[in-house]
């Protein structure tokens, strides 16, 4: 017993080895002979009373299950059979005879079953051999798959980075137009009067102005004169590069209308900008520069404030609460028309506390988050009413607060520009 259990440790530890070792078809050959080495010494030890003649049957089919080659199956058969028949018909001391019971069906019964068992056997292991050469064709469809869809992967791959590069150009390309833009964006504020310059010698006032773009189309204006200050509000028709590059040459007329020749009410300064417009870009009903400027300028001399416009309102609010629109001529500046249009002048008094507010029509023209619905001239002034009691400077954090809140997560639809100034 102690031999038979060191010799089966020595068996299972020499297949585990074999098998971690990928020799599965060697381990397969060394189990077959030592089945064929046990199956010889249990005939030559006991003879016939363990019936060898059923264990042959067992062994004779395990070679049909372990190989797939014929010719081993068949060497492995042969052992087997030549062990039965060399013991049975020489070493036996009980040969297998017939039963008296069975009489002569005793072989052709036997015969019959063992041909019937490795019929099925036989039958088993083609069907098996089929279904792996089905399976083997199936694994080669898979592997040429697998191969275009590798083919596939690389031209995705070179796509992509073909891709890749184009993005990298393209970045590459907008880093170089939107420094161009900032760049652009701040010679055009340094065209535009610095802030604490533009309500000089009025009580107070403030400046709202946020681009669509990095450069805008709207503009403002302002200059102190022994007249009085001039206040302008523009909106040049469209807004990014285009727009700016009005808005900076609309500007510069201005400071040469105002600084040079001297002119300081609001009527001359709109009839001489538009002669200067339309023979700068002369207008042709046909070109795409047809479109002209929206503009409003205020001369503003204690409580008296001179109004001319082009298309622009001024919205005048009472310390009362009461809400007065005064609107400008309707015809645009430098748009391509018959003849120069005459800019009235429109004079209001105001009292000591009254408000007025110059804006662009993109400060009524924006888009609400959640519904869609436009701002509106009747909503803005509505929304300006509505915080008449608080100061200017306040006034402006109430109103960013509201575009802000207003816009959401919609863009920006168009160039803000809005000013509210105090008498």
């Amino acid at each position: 017993m102690f031999w038979d259990a060191v010799c089966t440790l020595v068996f299972v530890v020499l297949t585990y080895f074999l098998c971690q070792k990928r020799f599965r078809n060697l381990v397969r050959h060394f189990m077959c002979i030592l089945i064929i080495v046990s199956l010889a010494n249990l005939i030559f030890r006991y003879g016939a009373m363990p019936g060898y003649h059923f264990y042959l049957l067992f062994l004779g089919s395990i070679p049909f299950f372990m190989f797939e080659n014929k010719l081993v199956i068949f060497a492995y058969f042969l052992s087997i059979l030549g062990i039965y028949l060399v013991y049975d018909f020489r070493y036996s001391a009980f040969p297998i005879t017939p039963d008296s019971e069975l009489g002569f069906l005793y072989y052709p019964n036997l015969i019959c079953a063992i041909t019937v068992f490795f019929f099925i056997v036989y039958n088993f292991k083609s069907q098996s051999l089929s279904y792996q050469s089905i399976i083997k064709a199936q694994v080669d469809d898979l592997s040429q798959l697998s191969f275009k869809l590798m083919l596939q992967k690389d031209e995705i791959v070179i796509k992509s980075n073909q891709l890749q590069q184009k993005s990298l150009v393209l970045e590459n390309q907008n880093h170089s137009i939107y420094e161009s833009l900032r760049l652009a964006a701040l010679l055009q504020r340094e065209a535009l009067p610095p802030l604490e310059t533009i309500f000089n010698g009025i009580k107070s006032g403030f400046l709202l102005y946020k681009p669509k773009d990095v450069v805008s189309g709207d503009f403002y204006w302002a200059k102190s004169t022994w007249h009085g200050t001039i206040i302008v509000v523009a909106d040049c028709i469209g807004h990014g590069v285009p727009g700016a590059m009005m808005a900076v040459l609309a500007a510069n007329l201005i400071s040469q209308i105002v600084e040079d020749q001297g002119k300081c009410f609001p009527s001359e300064i709109l009839l001489e900008l538009d002669r200067r417009l339309q023979r700068r870009i002369k207008q042709d009903p046909e070109s795409e520069l047809a479109d002209g400027m929206d503009i409003a300028v205020v001369l503003i001399k204690d409580q008296n404030v001179s109004f001319a416009a082009a298309s622009r309102p001024i919205v005048k609010i009472s310390t009362d609460g009461k809400v007065q629109i005064y609107k400008g001529t309707r015809n645009q500046l430098a748009a391509a028309k018959p003849k120069f249009s005459e800019y009235e002048t429109l004079e209001l008094t105001g009292e000591q506390g009254d408000r007025f507010y110059l804006f662009t029509d993109g400060a009524a023209d924006q888009f609400e988050n959640t519904s869609g619905k436009r701002l509106g001239t009747k909503q803005l002034i509505s929304e300006l009413s509505q915080i008449q009691h608080l100061s200017l400077s306040i006034q402006k954090e109430e109103m960013e607060s509201f575009y802000k809140k207003w816009q959401g997560d919609q863009k920006q639809t168009d160039d803000i520009l809005l000013i509210g100034f105090e008498t």
